[in-house]
């Protein structure tokens, strides 16, 4: 027995074939449209949303921003006000030290800046009641005979005092001077 074949076969009117090819491809662009309608109603929607929530963010994003910088700014002010109040203090010391010894304060300085030998470095200068202490380090035992020498030559120092410990090493010696003005 044969399988039966089937053929499809038209039977309507060339007018009618016409008309269902006609509203196929209307409905085609029916649905074409209204898909692409759709999609550009979702686009939109969500641009229109993403430009609200920028809208909303960006004046706290500014705010949180302003904030950060007056935060860094007060912050800087405060170490430049503590360091201020520090340059005050010293130079406030410095004025009473002057205002209570009867000689010239940045003359000395200078005096002892002149007299000091390469090699050698100052670490404190006391000054208290007419009298001076210089402590320092040498590289050599040589530039602490020669910084002895120069207080003791100088004209503004009397009663140099040197401690023993000052000249026992031979190199990297710590020492301590002492005289009055």
């Amino acid at each position: 027995m044969a399988n039966p074949v089937s053929y499809g076969m038209n039977l309507l009117p060339q007018k009618q074939k016409e008309e269902l090819v006609r509203d196929t491809k209307v409905r085609f662009i029916k649905v074409l449209f209204s898909v692409v309608y759709l999609w550009a109603i979702i686009v939109l929607v969500i641009s229109y949303n993403s430009v609200l929530y920028l809208n909303a963010q960006t004046p706290a994003i500014e705010e949180r921003i302003e904030r950060e910088l007056q935060t860094e700014k007060s912050s800087m002010a405060q170490s430049i006000e503590s360091e201020i109040n520090e340059l005050n203090s010293t130079l406030l010391n410095i004025d009473k030290t002057r205002k209570q010894e009867s000689f010239n304060f940045p003359y000395i300085l200078r005096v002892v800046g002149s007299v000091i030998p390469e090699g050698v470095v100052l670490k404190s200068i006391i000054f208290q009641n007419g009298a001076m202490n210089l402590r320092g380090h040498a590289d050599t035992r040589a530039g602490v005979l020669l910084l002895k020498e120069n207080l003791e030559n100088a004209e503004e120092f009397h009663d140099v005092i040197s401690p023993l410990s000052n000249i026992v090493k031979e190199e990297n010696i710590d020492f301590n001077f002492s005289f009055s003005l």
